[in-house]
């Protein structure tokens, strides 16, 4: 038996093909229109049309024939659209339209008769295994409303009753009858009968399936997009994953809570032996907020059909484990040749010593080639993780890649940013698995489900101090040593957090789902409001408008801020609710959507962010926005601030715990896989929770690490001995970093072409396109003196303690202090193309413009050095100089003699600027953003991939660090520590810093 869109049920025996007498077919065409439809049967009657089985007798054929069911005017127009609807969609697995129009029984259209059963009978008591075997069904409904979706129309009413699966294993989207163009708005007058059961279709102001539809779709009043189908073929994959739709109940019950804001039970809870990647897919595909879906049919479909095909899948987050699982996977063949000249060694043994030879060496290949494969996964990996920004993944994967032979490529990966902005994992202590709320401080937990055990740092794993026989739901734990837990039964249990006693009676907590504690009270919410539950019971608390959600509830001791779907809400300890807009500076009114909220500890700042990962704090004296960041979260869990209100930690659904200073500028991020949850326990030290696991952290202090934020490209970078850094960009404005503070210092609207640090770091020279000669910069006094020579100067390079060379566009090299010139550049001087001063500033190297000729000064009279007509950039060393050339560096002496050549691989992208370290270190930079570290012996150590776009930028620091500057705007730091340090030694502590070993 099937069921038809409708909700009735065909008869069994209509499944083959009509029988048709002698002669039927000799004169078909001429059959006349009003008797070319004959019944057979009625297939079905619904609340909207009746659908008859008719024999075409034209054709020789059976079909569907449907009529509206009622004779009103609004029935034949409704019939008239999803004809034509369903008609432009001509796709396979769209039911196919065959013929329209009216006789004396009134208007129809045929359409094929799809011999089968629903997605829903074939899902209706069976396993998760063959539950699954009907994925590629699902994945034909994605494409067929992928189809619809590309020619602008809304199916509305997805559900496993309107998936028809054919006897030969077609399939078949049927019911468009509420179909209709995207971003329209539902303009029908009429109104059905609920019928009973949630998988029925709702019709009036809110068309659809309740226990399908959309969150949007369930609110009403707006319009639709594509990826309010996509949540609902969310809900059919999760009734293949969980065996049940994602609510129960009666239509208008679900409708009703579909409204208050009821969301589906967790499908990892429901089917805990499903397939994570299947999981994932369905979670986004069915988050709250639109933004965080998937935008279409078309992409959902694309993920489902890569699980299928055993590819990776975008919406999970693999483990490096399954990275490795996967791998071997992929090489099966190549690890089953090394089985088999293994096997064949141990025979060929016998027979010949060179053939196991032989054989062996095949063996050995088959295994490095395997190994090969696994580091590019792993290096692949680190660069997708870093380019998101998420350094712990990005370390991790790059240190896997370096004790299995990754090289320099790995040793690279490793070196963005200094070990002192790492944290330093403190405790670790086992986490229960299943439903956890943690105190304040992430000192102790309880763990919900039959009953409520709290547990705490230093026990030992799975020994709870106390359990109580609570049922609970939802819990929060007070300042005074309470717990409070609500249970099923809409009861709020207060217990002692010393022994679990139960503290008076339990309190009435009507449909409670969450518990919210802060300024000394105890709450429970629901709906659009709350009811305060201690320091004692008090009557509802209404903090939104009724039919609105309370999305968030922050508790003060002076002051309560609510989050409600329509706006902010504050009221101060004795007063009315009352609204408050936040607006920027300009008055304009904030267009952030929150979905979660923190109150700031001194009460005067409330911090908020949505799904997309925007956050604004806002000030509640005037409803200011003070602070604003987009730190592309991918859905939240948490927010909340530190106990000076210095830092923020947000939880999100995909990439952990993030740590952002108040203006909203990321400072860290911790390992994504501990991420579930955040506590903090003072300023540096936050715990965090995730796999059964929860690590403290001691939070460095913010370290100067990237210099981005300005438009511009960067142009040059310098580093003073005291470890300031300064950043000029293309706009006319440079960077100063100094002592942990930052300044923008601007030269005009032109490029700042370069700048150097005077050796005793007081002094900034910058040379600007836009303003002729040098300015002097005191970093002492932030004062700016000028020095002009007639023209536009473009390079600088210090010279002893508080001088620079300086060289223009059309005079020879110049040495200048902070007093004006030192020595003018005689006629006859080179004219410079590069200059580079030595690492210990004694001298400077020169290469010419135009004939690639060296020098060397150290402030008086030039010398020559050699030669190089290819030469585009010098790095001068403290006894040497680094010429570089396409193809090869060259090593000379700082005098001038025999040169010694590091040829590299022709295919490098040509080199744009070099520079030499004090231990004779050299980096190169190319024209493909890549930085290329060499030893004293031309030995390729490291490489560098952090940048977008032309590297044109190398400064070494004083504290064995490298910076980077290139067109893509950004400066970084690279620690060259790791250079030295043993692949073991450098992934052990890699492991170490991100609280996850690494196995030997």
């Amino acid at each position: 038996m099937r069921t038809d869109s409708d909700g009735d049920s065909l008869p069994a025996d209509l499944s083959g093909p009509a029988e048709v007498g002698p002669g039927a077919t000799t004169r078909a065409f001429a059959v006349a229109e009003g008797e070319r439809y004959a019944t057979v049967a009625t297939l079905a009657e619904g609340g909207m049309g009746r659908v008859a089985l008719v024999l075409d007798r034209r054709l020789n054929r059976q079909v569907a024939l449907k009529r509206p069911r009622a004779s009103s005017p609004g029935s034949r127009a409704r019939l008239e659209q999803e004809a034509a609807i369903t008609a432009q969609l001509e796709h396979p697995n769209v039911v196919a339209v065959h013929d329209a129009g009216e006789d004396g029984d009134g208007a129809f259209y045929t359409m094929r008769l799809v011999r089968g059963r629903s997605l829903e009978e074939v899902l209706a008591g069976a396993p998760l295994a063959a539950r699954l075997n009907t994925l590629r069904h699902f994945l034909a409904t994605c494409d067929g409303v992928a189809f619809a979706h590309s020619v602008g129309i809304l199916h509305r009413d997805l559900k496993p009753h309107n998936v028809m699966i054919g006897e030969f294993g077609e399939t078949q989207v049927v019911d468009w009858g509420v179909a209709r163009p995207i971003g329209a708005a539902d303009t029908s007058s009429w109104r059905a009968v609920l019928p009973d059961g949630p998988a029925e279709t709702v019709a009036g102001e809110v068309v659809g399936t309740p226990a399908y539809m959309s969150p949007e779709q369930a609110r009403g009043g707006a319009p639709l997009d594509r990826r309010s189908d996509v949540w609902s073929l969310g809900g059919i994959l999760y009734r293949v994953v969980c065996g049940r739709a994602p609510f129960s109940g009666d239509a208008a019950t679900v409708l009703r809570a579909r409204r208050d804001g009821l969301t589906p039970e967790r499908a990892a809870t429901l089917a805990p032996d499903a397939p994570a990647e299947l999981v994932a897919i369905l979670e986004r595909a069915m988050a709250p907020s639109p933004e965080a879906r998937y935008p279409d049919a078309k992409a959902l479909g694309a993920d489902v059909a890569a699980y299928l095909d055993g590819r990776r899948v975008h919406a999970h987050d693999y483990t490096a484990l399954e990275l490795l699982r996967r791998l071997v996977r992929a090489w099966r063949v190549p690890l089953g040749v090394a089985a088999v000249a293994l096997l064949v060694l141990a025979v060929g043994a016998v027979v010949a010593t060179q053939n196991v030879v032989a054989e062996r060496n095949r063996a050995v290949d088959a295994e490095r080639r395997t190994a090969e494969a696994l580091v590019t996964a792993l290096l692949t990996e680190s660069r997708r993780e870093a380019d998101d920004g998420a350094r712990p993944e990005a370390e991790l994967a790059a240190a896997r890649a370096l004790v299995l032979g990754g090289g320099p490529e790995a040793r690279g990966a490793l070196m963005l940013g200094s070990p002192a902005a790492r944290p330093t994992p403190e405790d670790e202590a086992v986490v229960p698995a299943g439903r956890v709320v943690f105190d304040g401080r992430g000192a102790r937990w309880v763990q919900l489900g039959d009953d409520v055990a709290l547990y705490a740092w230093g026990d030992p794993p799975g020994a709870p101090r106390w359990r109580a026989p609570v049922a609970g739901r939802a819990a929060a734990f007070d300042e005074a040593g309470h717990v409070v837990v609500t249970d099923a039964e809409d009861r709020a249990w207060v217990l002692s957090t010393r022994d679990g006693a139960v503290v008076g009676e339990p309190r009435h907590a009507p449909s409670a789902d969450r518990v919210v504690a802060g300024g000394g009270r105890v709450v429970t919410t629901r709906g659009w409001s709350f009811t305060p539950v201690l320091p004692r019971p008090s009557p509802e608390d209404r903090a939104c408008p009724p039919r609105r959600v309370l999305v968030g509830l922050a508790l003060g001791g002076v002051r309560d801020v609510a989050l409600c779907d329509d706006g902010l809400r504050l009221r101060e300890r004795g007063a009315d609710w009352r609204e408050l807009t936040p607006r920027g500076e300009d008055g304009a009114v904030l267009s952030l959507t929150p979905t979660a909220l923190a109150l700031s500890p001194d009460e005067g700042r409330v911090a908020l962010a949505d799904e997309r990962g925007g956050l604004a704090v806002v000030a509640l004296e005037d409803g200011r926005v003070v602070a604003t960041a987009t730190p592309e979260h991918r859905g939240l869990r948490g927010l909340s601030w530190s106990p000076s209100g210095s830092r923020l930690a947000l939880v999100g659904v995909q990439d952990g715990v993030r740590v952002l200073d108040a203006r909203g500028v990321e400072q860290l991020r911790l390992p994504r896989r501990l991420g579930r949850a955040a506590r903090w326990r003072d300023d540096d030290t936050l715990v965090t929770f995730g796999e059964g696991r929860g690590v403290v952290w001691r939070l460095p202090a913010p370290v100067v690490e990237v210099v981005d934020g300005a438009p511009g490209g960067v142009a040059s970078v310098a580093v003073a001995r005291s470890g300031a850094v300064a950043v000029a960009r293309g706009t006319g404005v440079v960077e100063v970093a100094v002592a942990g503070t930052r300044r923008a210092l601007r030269f005009g609207d032109q490029v700042v072409k370069r700048v150097a640090f005077s050796g005793d770091g007081r002094w900034l020279g910058v040379a600007a396109m836009s303003a002729p000669g040098l300015s002097w910069v005191d970093t002492a006094r932030w004062e700016v003196a000028r020095y002009d020579p007639g023209s536009a100067l473009r390079r600088v390079a210090r010279l002893g303690p508080d001088g620079v060379v300086t060289a223009s566009w059309e005079a020879p090299i110049a040495l200048v202090g902070p007093e004006g010139p030192r020595r003018a550049g005689q006629p006859g001087e080179p004219e410079a193309l590069d200059l580079d001063d030595a690492p210990d500033g004694s001298w400077v190297a020169v290469l010419e413009d135009g004939t690639g000729a060296v020098f060397g000064t150290d402030g008086g009279v030039p010398w020559p050095i050699g030669r190089w007509p290819e030469a585009v950039a010098v790095g001068a060393g403290d006894d040497h100089v680094i010429v570089a050339t396409p193809g090869a560096l060259h090593r000379v002496p700082r005098r001038g003699g025999a040169a010694e050549v590091w040829p590299f691989d022709r295919e490098v992208a040509p080199p744009q600027d070099v520079e030499v370290a004090g231990d004779g270190t050299v980096a190169l930079a190319g024209l493909d953003g890549v930085v290329r570290v060499h030893g004293r012996d031309g030995a390729l150590l490291a490489v560098l991939r952090g940048h977008d776009e032309r590297v044109v930028a190398l400064a070494f620091g004083p504290d064995d660090a490298l910076w980077t500057g290139s067109w893509d705007g950004v400066a970084r730091r690279w620690d060259l520590t790791a250079l030295r340090a043993s692949p073991e030694a450098l992934a052990a502590a890699v492991g170490r810093a991100w609280a996850a070993p690494l196995p030997r």
